[in-house]
């Protein structure tokens, strides 16, 4: 069984430990949340989330891992933005949850895959403007009030589709889409790229077990797991 939420294997709950806390936390949440992919720790697509944004490596390497994440990214939205925008009949803006670290300088490198989209998908943004230098636990806490939307109008009363990269435990994302609710967003679909998974975590591992590891294909839906005719 995976959490309702973000499709963790669960010991049998309808949400994972973490889902279930934002859930009581009083604030509103993503209305759907749709991994694209999941993202096992040790494995090449997990290595990939860690590299592509990590200034650590050389351009070579992360040139690979920006390369391969940027080919999941557009060939799923390019199949599957209509699925988003059917979700809740208007307008749908993309939005990019921003680096939480304090250290990056210049643009995300997912915002620079995104940009490949151009104009025909409108744009806002984000900002963090919680406690600088936390570290990453910390981070990773629910809070809403760490971002700040930069254009309240551009995103009052529309569909936000909500990009991360890689989804843990959801506070990042979760805090971010909140954050557009709360700012005026209709509807907010969050949609990282994986869904990391921990191996040697109990339900994880047995999930792992029954199911056969497969190669990503842009063809199946994330919102509804089913391949489009």
């Amino acid at each position: 069984m995976t959490c309702e939420v973000c499709a963790a294997p669960t010991d049998g709950y309808l949400l994972c430990y973490a889902c279930n806390a934002h859930a009581n936390a009083q604030f509103p949440t993503a209305n759907v949340v749709a991994p694209l992919t999941y993202a096992v720790k040790g494995e090449q697509s997990y290595k990939d989330l860690t590299v592509y944004k990590n200034a650590e490596y050389g351009i070579a390497v992360r040139g690979d891992a920006i390369a391969r994440i940027r080919s999941v990214v557009f060939a799923s939205l390019s199949q599957h933005l209509r699925c988003v925008a059917e979700l809740a009949g208007t307008e749908v803006v993309i939005a990019s949850v921003p680096s939480t670290s304090g250290q990056r300088t210049g643009p995300h490198p997912l915002e620079q895959i995104l940009s490949l989209f151009g104009p025909s998908l409108p744009r806002t943004g984000l900002t963090y403007v919680g406690e600088p230098g936390l570290e990453r636990n910390a981070r990773r806490k629910f809070l809403p009030e760490s971002f700040r939307v930069d254009d309240t109008e551009a995103i009052r009363a529309r569909h936000v589709l909500l990009m991360d990269d890689a989804w843990v435990q959801g506070g990042h994302l979760q805090s971010a889409a909140a954050a557009l609710r709360l700012a005026g967003a209709a509807y907010v679909t969050a949609m990282p790229i994986a869904r990391v998974l921990a191996g040697d975590f109990g339900p994880t591992a047995n999930f792992l077990g029954e199911h056969k590891r497969r190669v990503f294909d842009p063809a199946i839906c994330p919102l509804t797991g089913r391949f489009h005719s």
